[in-house]
């Protein structure tokens, strides 16, 4: 699959890991016999509704969002990934992660959608133990986000 994806210009470590970890999900989870010792990388948590959650934030904090609806929205988005950390698909040290960013960085009572967006990308790269950390650029061009 790698091989087949980089033929077609789409490759990159973040591409790799998302092939190893469904991999991973799809053929060692039912059967792990099947994979004795592969995991998709060492110590890394398997989060298979993660980068759906991660896509769907980031959607919701769309253009046009007057600062209230950003507060809202982001708030909606704490309250999901909260739920999804640490729940039974979730991760611990992952769940020790959000819960110390909600700590030291909690949502501000009011912001505005620009900082809402800071906002979510930092807590993503501060969570994302080990693994370079992701500019806010990138997610805003990903995003078509085009206003402050």
């Amino acid at each position: 699959m790698i091989e087949f994806l980089a033929a077609n210009k789409i490759e990159g470590q973040a591409i790799e890991e998302e092939v190893y970890a469904t991999s991973f999900v799809q053929w060692c989870s039912p059967e792990p016999r099947r994979c004795k010792g592969f995991h998709p990388a060492p110590g890394a948590p398997v989060l298979p509704w993660a980068r759906a959650l991660w896509e769907s934030s980031n959607q919701e904090l769309r253009d046009g969002l007057t600062d209230q609806e950003a507060h809202d929205a982001l708030m909606g988005i704490v309250e999901a990934l909260t739920t999804a950390i640490t729940g039974p698909e979730g991760c611990p040290r992952c769940a020790d992660h959000w819960e110390q960013r909600l700590t030291t960085v909690p949502v501000p009572p009011t912001l505005t959608l620009d900082e809402a967006r800071h906002w979510l990308v930092d807590a993503h790269n501060f969570t994302r133990e080990g693994k370079t950390p992701t500019a806010f650029e990138t997610v805003a061009i990903q995003f078509n986000w085009t206003s402050n």
